[in-house]
């Protein structure tokens, strides 16, 4: 670095050498000499860069560029590899070998070649005529100049040359280190190619399982949106239920105020059955009591048979008399008798009704004991799927925390991929991730099989109530139409 440094002025070349007096031709051996440190050193530092950029793990580049510094060491070492040394005969055979195999290597600035090929010549020229004409005078003052510097000169020239020899040495020593780190290289490079087939494949298949997670975190978005609209449904459908349930309790009232108001006339039917029993017994006196006018009008038949002789015309007026009355009580008599049979008759029909009505009562109130039992079952149920609903609710906030999760893991994995790790963490990342996955699997389709089998129970119980509830609604019908009749014929 000293004549590096001291190549550009004589001055520095004056202090270093401790020469008097500094020609062209010294100064251009000086050139030389720097322009081969500075080959050298560039062509080290060049390759040190590069073997130190490719094996730092602090640097961050993409394999491609870690490829092509791989290929310029090797272009280099090849170079390297293909150089035959030269006899040193001089200062411009070394910079011209140098310059042969380094010039692609060093990143410096040239020296004035134009000048160093010039000074080279006039060098050439000076030992070709050596002794011919008028140029032996300035080669002897040449000489002479130098003889008396020589020392300092020769010694300057001597650690120049030790110099260089610590540079072969150097180069020898980087050349065995470079065909080791070739070796080295090669290696890796392999590793490398088969590390980069493994992320071709691990690439691929955590596309395909991107995909596949995409397609599943869609079908579930949407299996949850077909969840929602059936947990509106089932919410419309328990308010549906629960109305329904309200005009089932409405109408449990109106049949106790109906079972009530039967009480009460199947009360007055027996007052009038006690009524009619009364005429019976009446119709019963009536009938003997025509029975005995019939026997006294036989009798009074006979006595006028016997009698016909005495007071003919005054009894035939008076049995006329006497039997238009007889006819006058018999015919109300029998129009009393066919209207008591006719009430008869109405209170026999009325007393099987009112068997019925018992019957009817006693048969509703089991049923309305049956359909409270039922209305409570109904209340548990709608608890118990209201509390499934809410499980479910509870279920699906954590599926969509869990698909968060996944989606979270699936971003992590996407920017881990591209950056470079080991496989032993890439296997065990895919190994966790085939867990997860295939557990939220497991709980998807246990959710789908809740979800179906909510949906059929509830269809089915739906349908259930509904015709339990038109049924009632045909029997509240019936019994109602039953007892407007019942009231028309109290009327009539």
């Amino acid at each position: 670095m000293q004549i590096l440094q001291a190549a550009d002025s004589t001055d520095k070349i004056l202090s270093l050498t401790g020469f008097e007096e500094i020609n062209d031709l010294a100064v251009a051996m000086f050139q030389v000499l720097a322009y081969l440190e500075v080959q050298a050193q560039g062509y080290l530092d060049s390759d040190m860069a590069q073997i130190k950029q490719y094996f730092d793990p602090n640097y961050q580049s993409s394999q491609k560029d870690r490829l092509l510094v791989y290929l310029q060491l090797q272009s280099n070492l090849k170079k390297k590899c293909q150089l035959t040394p030269q006899t040193p005969n001089g200062n411009s055979q070394k910079a011209q070998s140098l310059n042969s195999s380094f010039a692609q290597s060093c990143n410096h600035k040239n020296p004035d070649q134009g000048r160093i090929n010039s000074l080279a010549g006039d060098i050439k020229s000076l030992r070709l005529f050596k002794g011919q004409i008028i140029t032996d005078e300035l080669i002897n003052q040449i000489i002479k100049e130098f003889d008396a510097q020589n020392l300092n000169f020769e010694k300057a020239i001597e650690d120049l040359e030790a110099e260089m020899k610590d540079y072969k040495k150097q180069y020898k020593s980087s050349n065995q280190d470079s065909a080791s780190l070739k070796q080295q290289i090669v290696k890796l490079l392999e590793e490398k190619e088969e590390l980069m087939n493994l992320n071709m494949d691990a690439k691929l298949d955590y596309d395909q399982q991107k995909l596949k997670m995409s397609k599943r975190i869609e079908e579930l978005n949407d299996q949850l949106k077909n969840f929602n609209q059936s947990l509106k449904a089932d919410s419309k459908s328990n308010d549906e239920l629960l109305k329904q349930i309200e005009s089932l309790e409405n109408d449990v009232i109106q049949l106790k105020s109906n079972e009530e108001n039967l009480e009460n006339e199947i009360k007055f039917l027996l007052e009038q059955l006690d009524k009619f029993k009364s005429l019976d017994e009446e119709y019963k006196t009536l009938q003997s009591s025509t029975d005995i006018m019939m026997q006294d009008h036989q009798k009074l038949i006979e006595e006028l048979n016997q009698k016909h002789i005495f007071g003919l015309d005054s009894l035939q007026g008076q049995l006329k008399q006497k039997d238009e009355e007889v006819a006058l009580k018999l015919r109300t008599q029998l129009e009393e008798i066919s209207k008591l049979k006719h009430e008869n008759a109405n209170l026999l029909k009325m007393q099987d009704e009112t068997d019925n009505w018992k019957e009817q009562n006693q048969t509703l109130k089991l049923l309305l004991d049956s359909k409270l039992d039922y209305i409570q079952e109904c209340e548990s149920q709608i608890d118990q799927r209201n509390q499934t609903v809410k499980d479910l609710k509870m279920e699906s906030d954590s599926l969509h925390q869990q698909i968060e999760l996944l989606e979270k893991a699936l971003r992590e994995f996407t920017s881990s991929k591209k950056k470079n790790y080991d496989d032993s963490y890439e296997a065990v990342l895919r190994s966790e991730f085939e867990l997860m996955r295939q557990k939220f699997e497991k709980q998807v389709q246990q959710l789908k099989d809740d979800i179906t089998a909510i949906n059929k129970n509830n269809s089915t119980q739906n349908s259930k109530n509904l015709r339990e509830i038109e049924d009632l609604k045909m029997q509240r019908d019936t019994l109602s139409n039953r007892l407007v009749k019942i009231r028309l014929d109290q009327k009539q």
